[in-house]
């Protein structure tokens, strides 16, 4: 009887996370501005998850809440912001894997829609969100807009915690950044 095919095990994301992350941002966003996944690991922890594979992270995704001051979105949607795979491990299934995580997580904090974009030529990404269900958006614009209706399993209750959405300046500048710096090798 053969195997069955590996999945994924999804946790919240840790600091000690960041430096398999930012590679796998380099790797699937090459193009992306050097200092944005610096920005987002340091500000958006609590929104991060990885799906890990044999005990490494094999992907990450990241959920904004609609009442997020940097969201795209209104209150009571999430936001897919980010998906990022290891390229060595895509064509398996795993990519559907972190959506449907990130759809069973953003509907656990009480989200009824979920919303995210993808460029027009990523033919993998519309495949995907086509066959998942998601209404293509009529919005203006370089990217695809979708949205899917999510069944809440709880209240609307954003994530809140000690490393999310961190305002103190100086505890940024003198704890998480240096942290951050150290874990991954990268610039600030």
């Amino acid at each position: 009887m053969p195997d069955a095919p590996a999945r994924l095990q999804f946790r919240p994301a840790r600091m000690f996370d960041w430096p398999e992350m930012a590679r796998l941002w380099r790797v699937n966003f090459p193009n992306d501005k050097p200092g944005r996944i610096s920005y987002h690991l340091r500000h958006y922890l609590g929104c991060i998850f990885v799906g890990c594979l044999d005990g490494r992270v094999a992907g990450f995704y990241t959920i904004l809440p609609g009442d997020h001051p940097d969201s795209k979105v209104a209150a009571d949607l999430a936001w897919l912001d980010f998906i990022a795979l290891d390229p060595a491990l895509q064509g398996r299934g795993l990519g559907r894997e972190l959506i449907a995580d990130a759809e069973r997580q953003a509907a656990a904090w009480g989200y009824r829609r979920m919303e995210m974009a993808c460029d027009r030529d990523n033919r993998q990404a519309i495949g995907i969100n086509r066959n998942r269900g998601y209404e293509l958006l009529d919005r203006p614009g370089s990217r695809l807009s979708w949205a899917c209706h999510l069944t809440p399993t709880g209240p609307l209750r954003p994530p809140r915690g000690p490393l999310f959405w961190r305002r103190d300046r100086c505890l940024r500048k003198y704890v998480y950044l240096p942290i951050y710096l150290l874990l991954t090798g990268l610039r600030g």
